[in-house]
């Protein structure tokens, strides 16, 4: 396994020891490297092949959940930018037609929890955006929605 690493992966700058005395002695692989330095370079060569997500990559994984329910809101006006898979399947049998997004959050939310969000919302407003450096963050917290299932309503 040693050996075909070494023959897939070039050898990288600083590869080999910059004294010369030790740069004479060769290692055992065929491009001469031994095997901590070949474990270097592999190591040299992931990191600079990781690429990094964008914040919209991000997002559109975090919404492809079928496992947890995700919403993302615009803050400013609380309208419903996305929702994950998950919650797209809850609101499939709703009067809406299975997706809200584009609507005012706070219509589908129940009145203690619409308080909740309101604290939510004025605390990151006044700390967070405004501030931008105060690292602290509330406890979180549970929202109830409304549902409004055809079969109910």
């Amino acid at each position: 396994l040693v050996s075909e690493l070494d023959a897939l992966l070039p050898a990288a700058e600083g590869s080999f020891p910059s004294d010369s005395m030790l740069s004479k002695r060769k290692g055992f692989l065929p491009s001469r490297r031994n095997q901590q330095q070949l474990l270097r370079d592999a190591v040299l060569c992931v990191q600079r092949e990781v690429v990094r997500p964008s914040g919209e990559d991000l997002l559109a994984a975090m919404l492809s959940t079928r496992e947890d329910r995700e919403m993302v809101v615009e803050l400013s006006t609380w309208r419903v930018r996305g929702m994950s898979e998950r919650l797209l399947e809850d609101y499939n049998d709703s009067a809406f037609v299975c997706s809200i997004v584009g609507q005012v959050l706070l219509h589908f939310v129940d009145h203690a929890s619409a308080d909740k969000l309101r604290r939510f919302s004025q605390y990151v407003l006044d700390n967070v955006i405004s501030a931008n450096q105060n690292k602290t963050w509330l406890d979180p917290f549970d929202v109830n929605m409304r549902m409004f299932r055809s079969h109910n309503v």
